[in-house]
């Protein structure tokens, strides 16, 4: 059948319907043993119907393929049809997609662009402009992130803006058990900047809680062992609505000693060294 031509479509079931009447009704007077015997005879059988003259029109069905519609066929595509997702997406800080909860890399220079999907059940890849950008193998484990390293930036920390140095330092002013809590998630990664995503959701709770609520809910979520973000921002829900009580960091001092704890005046001489 012809593309955009719905008429093409009852002829084209009529024709299967034909065939399979008019096979059908010459097999039933012979007996098979065999399923390479039927084909043989399934396919002498068809060369038949379609040499077979038509009841109003001129001509067999043969002779309009060889007229008409022969010299209209195309070759068949080289490779097997993918069916594939498209979507869109915005380059994060980390040079990375995200697409079902996995993480893809690309070229550092397109972060905050936002580019677009194409993902078959093999392959991802990213499309910047109408130009593709980066491909990978695709990750069908949850949280995965797939980085190719040239497109990582030259200066990696001097050229994002945020970076895991300063966002410790953020979490070191909220509270040290907010610390804690983004000191234990970069290093639950392989390298540390896949996790600033997560951090950079954490920490911009502060925009809407106190840094006294955030500590306690860091608290709360290391002494737990979870860190995503749904859940501390529901856990602080909890405190606020008094479902959750915390009467035993209601007054964290900044003073709490622990070994994955610098303080401020580290990072202030780190600081000073790299303006140095």
């Amino acid at each position: 059948a012809r593309s955009r031509k719905p008429k093409d479509k009852a002829k084209v079931e009529g024709a299967v319907l034909i065939a399979q009447r008019w096979i059908l009704a010459k097999l039933r007077r012979f007996q098979f043993f065999s399923i390479s015997e039927i084909n043989e005879k399934i396919f002498e059988l068809l060369i038949q119907l379609n040499q077979k003259k038509f009841q109003k029109l001129e001509g067999s069905r043969e002779s309009f393929f060889e007229t008409i519609e022969k010299k209209e066929l195309q070759s068949l595509p080289q490779k097997t049809y993918e069916i594939a997702i498209f979507s869109t997406a915005k380059v994060n800080i980390d040079y990375h997609i995200e697409f079902q909860k996995n993480y893809y890399s690309v070229p550092w220079k397109l972060i905050s662009k936002h580019v677009i999907i194409r993902a078959t059940d093999t392959t991802v890849e990213v499309l910047f402009n109408h130009e593709r950008v980066s491909s990978h193998l695709r990750s069908y484990k949850q949280g995965y992130s797939t980085t190719n390293k040239s497109h990582r930036p030259p200066k990696h920390e001097a050229v994002l803006k945020w970076n895991p140095t300063r966002l410790r330092n953020w979490a070191t002013s909220i509270g040290p058990f907010t610390y804690i809590l983004i000191d234990t998630i970069f290093k639950s990664y392989k390298h540390e900047d896949y996790g600033i995503r997560k951090v950079l959701g954490i920490l911009n709770l502060s925009s809407k809680h106190s840094d006294l609520l955030l500590n306690q809910a860091s608290f709360i979520a290391s002494k737990a062992g979870y860190h995503r973000l749904k859940q501390i921002r529901n856990t602080i829900n909890n405190i606020e609505t008094g479902k959750l009580k915390v009467d035993e960091v209601s007054n964290v001092s900044d003073t709490v000693s622990h070994e994955n704890i610098r303080g401020a005046q580290y990072y202030k001489v780190v600081d000073e060294k790299k303006v140095n």
